[in-house]
């Protein structure tokens, strides 16, 4: 089952890259006419009114497309729900016996999903309306800086093309996260449908070095219905929770028996890693166990990788139980 999940996700991975191409050439087009706007410009002789104008219509230029971008995010994110919660649910049914049904969520719970999830805790439209303020925000300090400091028209150009260069890897790290909030919300709530074929949910970090903190500490973690944690204290959340957070949570079904059924549960199966296929059973404490120092130093960071193979710390207690990462001296402090 965490196969066909992680498989599904590279494919959306696929859609959001190309959903991020596109979102890109709309910055860029508003770069290419905001440039243009200050290199027809003596930009040397602006008193403060005409400096005023220039970043007023700036102002506009920018809202006008991200508002552009919003809307392409947005055509991309309106079928992922119902994509997703379908997959989902093929996947749980390779997981039971033919005589059982999952079920979908409804289709208002779809329309919800992609017009009203929660990016970190806001919508998908007040983040592109900050990551707008914020581009007019650094544009216009680009240009009075350089005003200020008399700088001449290709000079003021040069800074806004660096403002314009984060701009573009913020939305490019919207689109990421907007995807992967609807496709995990998605998935929920197919869990959540499926209450009597399911007694908890368990967290899936990418076997790779790339995972942070908060993420390895959930990793392999599990969840009841309720969000109860089952043998840790780690409280229950739903990825993403931080930007470009690649990990999603998986369903534990129940056993045949447990539903009612007296036969033996289907062979393991296999999930993905950096070095290839791996039993579906392997945690991420076993796979950093069977890589070499470097790795686990690349991915742990030094400080923590020793304390963890001097087992004084697991993986959970990389977090504290706020769920916020801790720093190397927290940790020996704590545990040392």
């Amino acid at each position: 089952m965490i196969d066909k999940l992680l498989s599904f996700t590279l494919d959306l991975n696929r859609l959001e890259a190309s959903t991020k191409a596109k979102v890109i050439e709309i910055i860029n087009a508003a770069q290419k006419e905001l440039i243009s706007d200050l290199a027809s410009k003596n930009l040397t002789a602006f008193g403060k009114a005409r400096t005023n104008a220039l970043l007023k219509d700036a102002r506009n230029i920018i809202e006008r497309y991200y508002e552009q971008a919003q809307m392409q995010l947005f055509d991309t994110l309106e079928p992922i729900p119902e994509l997703t919660a379908k997959q989902t649910v093929k996947a749980l049914q390779s997981k039971l016996p033919a005589s059982i049904e999952a079920a979908l969520p409804t289709e208002n719970i779809f329309k919800s999903i992609a017009t009203d999830s929660l990016v970190l805790g806001a919508t998908s439209s007040e983040w592109w309306g900050k990551q707008s303020a914020d581009t007019a925000f650094r544009y216009n300090s680009a240009v009075r800086q350089g005003l200020t400091l008399g700088e001449s028209n290709g000079q003021i150009i040069s800074r806004v093309r660096q403002v314009l260069e984060v701009s573009r890897r913020n939305a490019a790290s919207l689109v990421q996260t907007s995807v992967s909030t609807v496709a995990n919300a998605s998935r929920q709530a197919t869990f959540d449908a499926n209450g009597d074929i399911i007694k908890g949910t368990k967290w899936v970090s990418a076997l790779d070095s790339r995972v942070c903190e908060l993420c390895l500490a959930r990793a392999d973690k599990e969840w009841d219905n309720a969000g109860k944690p089952i043998g840790h204290g780690i409280p229950f959340s739903v990825p993403p929770i931080h930007y470009n957070d690649r990990c999603i949570l998986t369903a534990v079904t129940k056993t045949f028996r447990e539903l009612g059924i007296d036969i033996d549960e289907p062979p393991v199966t296999t999930r993905a890693s950096v070095d290839g296929q791996v039993s579906a059973k392997t945690t991420f404490d076993d796979f950093l166990k069977r890589k070499g120092e470097a790795w686990q130093n690349e991915t742990l960071g030094k400080g923590r990788a020793d304390l963890w193979r001097e087992g004084k710390i697991t993986l959970e207690n990389l977090i504290d139980g706020g769920g916020q990462p801790l720093t190397v001296a927290q940790l020996k402090a704590k545990y040392l």
